[in-house]
């Protein structure tokens, strides 16, 4: 990375959007802004570059200025959109995390006109996953981390395929860092009924994975910038 600044682009898109039409399409593209609102709210407010934008009606992308928290923004997005009721079928998106440097975002801030390695990244794989049938990719600057990265998105993905809507709200509730009682109050539940779902849906994983990719990508970017302190000094 030779020291450069390290961002994250996500870019994603919507499972099945085009099945919802009229009032029930307005009614999704209102829950999934507010989706949008909850995660931005989540993250500190000096992470997010440029907030998330739909575009082609169904693709969405955001800018964050702290990588270690792009994981947390993809899963806790993908929570909330599983966690959404009321639409017949189960709601979804395909996230693509493009961990690098950005050449260039413009004066309005607006993710989907900006370029650099962070967006390549992103963009290219997100064309794949559909075939692929994966929900959560990383791509980052450093090939022996995409492959470990891989395998753990495939287990993730594995893991939340199976969520219930009750499920990825205990999840979402534990990354927002509130107890089980609290979990439990907010959508008049009992404790044990918050335990019982997060062991369900791997709740306790969910949070070493984060904790993991947090630390691993703190470490990288680390190093980069100390190699670039060596060979300025």
């Amino acid at each position: 990375m030779n020291g450069i600044r390290t961002f994250a682009v996500l870019t994603g898109d919507l499972e099945g959007s085009s099945r919802f039409k009229g009032k029930l399409r307005d009614e999704l593209l209102r829950r999934i802004k507010d989706c949008f609102r909850m995660v931005e709210k989540l993250l500190p407010p000096e992470t997010v570059v440029s907030g998330f934008e739909i575009y082609r009606g169904d693709s969405f992308q955001c800018v964050l200025a702290c990588a270690e928290d792009s994981l947390l923004a993809a899963i806790a997005l993908r929570c909330c959109l599983i966690a959404e009721e009321g639409f017949g079928d189960r709601l979804d998106a395909r996230v693509s995390i493009g961990i690098g440097s950005i050449d260039f975002l413009p004066a309005s801030a607006r993710g989907s006109e900006g370029d650099g390695e962070a967006f390549r990244n992103s963009g290219t794989m997100i064309e794949s996953m559909k075939k692929m049938k994966s929900k959560t990719r990383i791509t980052t600057p450093w090939p022996e981390v995409d492959k470990d990265l891989e395998v753990m998105c495939a287990l993730f993905d594995a893991l939340s395929e199976r969520w219930s809507p009750e499920q990825a709200q205990a999840v979402l509730g534990r990354m927002h860092g509130w107890t089980q009682e609290m979990i439990a109050t907010r959508h008049s539940i009992s404790q044990s009924a918050v335990n019982q779902r997060l062991k369900l849906a791997g709740g306790a994983a969910v949070e070493k994975y984060l904790e993991y990719y947090r630390n691993l990508l703190k470490e990288k970017i680390s190093e980069g910038q100390d190699m670039k302190e060596e060979r300025t000094a």
